[in-house]
């Protein structure tokens, strides 16, 4: 089977897989397959019985990779091994051998490792953030795990907002726009796909709250910043650039606590003027 999965809204994946049990992930990723993208890598998934004996730790689907050198590494993903080329352009060639028997999950992971990889040396960042968009704009929900980042989109969207990501985000650096991460069950809601929308702000996302209100910036904007990203070990010089690039964007962009009471309206507090010229 040979196949081209999207990445992001202008960036595909090409796949060639001599194994079977992928067509899950090849129908769910491979829409409008007729748009011209930029093709941002190649990967070559076949049959190696040893990945069967890769089992990592529930919360561990994937290793760090191993860089040999600053273009070539390894890596370890549950039923998979593979080897990766990653070149300064944000260009990716792998070689996947996957469990004969299980080749949907290291193929999923092998897809987004890919995303993080590529897009994070073309300027872009894979976070852990949940999105929503109010009067154009796009703000992300950030916060640690069991924070209520996807509960707070969710209310978010019932009172009015466009909710286009629960759980992970594609941010761009360049431009300053958030759009939909392919791999996203908020980003499967119809209108979502090959969307963009200009950042509105950062939220730090505190459930619990006795009233809902914004409580001034985080004390480390950075800190927040750099908890959000989606990014496996990169090698030197991109790892340098991801890191400068988020800098930036802390200076530029320093998350606001936002309070959200566990009930009652919250979407008026992001369309109040004082939120609004801070957006």
């Amino acid at each position: 089977m040979t196949a081209r999965v999207r990445l992001a809204s202008d960036l595909s994946l090409e796949i060639d897989c001599e194994a079977s049990g992928i067509e899950t992930i090849i129908d769910r990723l491979s829409w409008d397959s007729a748009r011209t993208s930029d093709v941002a890598g190649r990967v070559r998934i076949r049959p190696d019985p040893r990945a069967a004996r890769i089992h990592l730790r529930v919360g561990d689907p994937a290793k760090g990779i191993s860089w040999r050198d600053d273009c070539s590494g390894a890596v370890e993903l549950n039923g998979g091994l593979a080897s990766v080329e990653l070149d300064d352009r944000g260009t990716l060639s792998a070689e996947l051998g996957v469990d004969p028997d299980n080749a949907f999950e290291p193929t999923l992971r092998m897809v987004r490792l890919a995303a993080e990889l590529v897009l994070a040396v073309r300027g872009s960042a894979v976070l852990h953030a949940a999105s929503v968009v109010v009067d154009g704009r796009a703000w992300l929900l950030m916060g640690e795990s069991g924070a209520g980042k996807t509960t707070t989109a969710r209310r978010l969207g019932r009172e009015g907002a466009f909710r286009i990501a629960d759980d992970t985000v594609l941010f761009r650096f360049a431009d300053q726009t958030v759009e939909p991460f392919v791999l996203d069950r908020g980003g499967w809601l119809p209108g979502r796909r090959g969307a963009r929308w200009p950042l509105a702000g950062a939220l730090a996302v505190e459930k619990g709250a006795d009233t809902t209100g914004l409580a001034g910036p985080v004390g480390h904007p950075l800190r927040t910043w750099l908890a959000a990203v989606f990014a496996p070990s990169l090698p030197p010089r991109p790892r340098l650039a991801l890191m400068e690039a988020l800098g930036r964007q802390a200076q530029r962009s320093a998350p606001v606590r936002f309070q959200v009471a566990p009930s009652g309206p919250i979407l008026d507090v992001l369309r109040a003027p004082s939120v609004v010229e801070r957006g």
